[in-house]
């Protein structure tokens, strides 16, 4: 919690007049080597401030700890992003989150290894439009997008909703058979929420995995 009240400190005169960029640098480098969970929420305004080399250290932060995040957790986690941020506790608020506009996102876009955990946790924000957008840069970035996607399903704005929905039904078709495992978690979750139907897609999910463990059994010789 002191490196990331350090981060989020108001600049000193000498840092308004040279930049912190090398003290933020070192501040996130320390925070690499801890990444955890519960550092994502108070990460993304060095993410989203800016694009340059303490937005790509903090995304690289953010990706750990996602890494380090259990399916089941997800949605903790999106809550926990969207009421940390937008109260602004423990640390003051700052340009980047909470201003984020969503033709901004394409500004985060080829990343390289870190590009899915930005897309990820920007579909965690408070604005509808925001999230929406982030929807449309995940359905480019393959199967590891897919639990955020499956997230969005339940999304309270029917356009997000929909969108995600429409992502999932073009996938279903290639999406790799461990991809489909590992999401069964947010499958059973997605099955105990009642404000839309999931069925047509987690059926399919279901339907598809079951073909798939079921294939190999089929080329065994009858006895």
């Amino acid at each position: 919690m002191a490196l990331l009240a350090e981060l989020h400190r108001p600049s000193t005169l000498r840092e308004k007049l040279i930049g912190r960029t090398a003290h933020d640098l070192a501040v996130l480098d320390e925070l690499a080597t801890a990444a955890e969970p519960l550092m994502i929420p108070y990460l993304l305004d060095a993410v989203f401030t800016n694009p340059g080399a303490v937005s790509r250290a903090a995304a690289g932060v953010v990706d750990a700890a996602l890494t380090r995040t259990p399916l089941r957790a997800l949605s903790r986690l999106e809550d926990e992003c969207r009421r940390k941020t937008w109260y602004s506790w423990p640390f003051p608020a700052r340009r980047g989150w909470h201003t984020l506009l969503p033709v901004q996102l394409a500004q985060f876009h080829n990343l390289g290894p870190t590009e899915l955990a930005v897309a990820a946790v920007a579909s965690f924000h408070p604005n509808g439009h925001v999230r929406e957008a982030a929807v449309d840069w995940l359905d480019t970035l393959g199967d590891p997008a897919t639990p955020y996607l499956l997230l969005r399903l339940n999304d309270w704005v029917d356009q997000v909703a929909e969108r995600a929905r429409a992502a999932m039904r073009a996938r279903l078709a290639r999406v790799r058979s461990d991809m489909l495992v590992h999401c069964l978690p947010l499958l059973a979750a997605l099955d105990r929420t009642s404000r839309r139907d999931h069925s047509a897609i987690t059926d399919a999910v279901r339907t598809i995995r079951t073909r798939l463990s079921d294939w190999p059994r089929s080329l065994t010789p009858s006895r």
